[in-house]
């Protein structure tokens, strides 16, 4: 009894190293990713340089036309010049790379109606091919711009609540490394749900239970309705459901009224 005692705390101080050990690893890995990230940027802001000449006729024409040479002209050099600081599009993390660039576009106050020509400059794959099949109303506004972008990725509130249903540790991560790909998942399917309380919360959790236990033929429906509360998809579901009784159902069932099976009484 005592051998399998100090066998359990061994391997119990065991885990506790490599936990730790793992943990440092994984902070090593962060830095080493923040001082790749600073270099790339560094990296990019020589790179362009040949381009800024270029970059500055094409952002600042309108201010050309309006106000000459003044202080126009110097806005358009220093937003061309922050544009820099901001990395290449990033195709695997769309809506982070929005994040960051209006965290970018807030600090040095570029205007609104830039945003969407700014980003637009930046983007590549899948989203510039979006951008091509773009009238020219759909560029308007911004909101709706970036949504599109996003549309193009899928990454709407229900593709990330499959993402993170679905999530399962991936060959070569711990668990430690797999709970933060799940939380960071769930925090963007909780973001996309545009959730920010926690009633909403609570809301978001029992609609997608409400969901899973209506009947099979509901289920994708409710799905494509998104309501906005479970009082409106119940009333919904209820309402469906009468105005379909008298039909016949799927798997085998009988039109009420119909015609009774073998044996049946007459």
């Amino acid at each position: 009894m005592k051998r399998m005692e100090i066998e359990a705390a061994n391997e119990a101080r065991r885990l506790e190293v490599e936990e730790r050990r793992e943990a440092r690893r994984l902070e090593a890995e962060e830095r080493n990713e923040a001082r790749r990230l600073d270099l790339e940027v560094r990296r990019l802001e020589v790179e362009k340089n040949r381009d800024f000449e270029w970059e500055r006729s094409r952002l600042g024409a309108n201010s050309t036309h309006k106000g000459g040479e003044g202080e126009g002209n110097t806005v358009e050099r220093q937003m061309v010049r922050s544009l820099q600081l901001i990395p290449d599009f990033d195709e695997q993390k769309v809506a982070e790379w929005f994040r960051r660039f209006e965290k970018k576009a807030a600090e040095f106050g570029w205007q609104g109606e830039r945003w969407v020509g700014l980003v637009a400059n930046k983007l590549k794959g899948r989203a510039l091919e979006a951008y091509d099949n773009m009238s020219a109303e759909d560029l308007e506004s911004y909101e709706d711009f970036k949504a599109d972008i996003l549309r193009a990725y899928e990454l709407r509130p229900e593709a990330y609540r499959l993402r993170f249903r679905g999530g399962k540790k991936r060959p070569g991560d711990s668990y430690l490394e797999c709970a933060r790909h799940l939380e960071q998942v769930f925090k963007r399917w909780i973001r996309s749900e545009e959730v920010d309380s926690q009633r909403a919360l609570e809301e978001l959790m029992v609609m997608e239970q409400f969901i899973n236990a209506a009947d099979k033929e509901l289920v994708p429906l409710l799905r494509e309705k998104r309501f906005k509360t479970l009082k409106e998809a119940a009333t919904w579901a209820d309402d469906h459901v009468l105005a379909h009784r008298s039909e016949p159902r799927t798997g085998g069932g009988f039109k009420e009224g119909g015609p009774r099976g073998p044996g049946g009484g007459g």
